[in-house]
């Protein structure tokens, strides 16, 4: 199994460099990833969005 990338989370590359992307390149709130995420019946927490921007970077 890869290395993961955020220490205790099961966030992967990928998605860490979408919230990224979403969020500089787009200029997408994370409270609008946060209700996106949930359409797709994920609970994904601003907070936690916002831990993995900061780990991102």
């Amino acid at each position: 199994m890869p290395k993961l990338v955020y220490p205790g989370s099961l966030a992967s590359p990928s998605i860490i460099a979408h919230v990224m992307s979403q969020k500089d390149d787009d200029s997408q709130p994370l409270y609008r990833q946060e209700q996106q995420f949930a359409h797709l019946g994920l609970t994904i927490s601003r907070q936690k969005l916002t831990n993995w921007m900061i780990y991102g970077a």
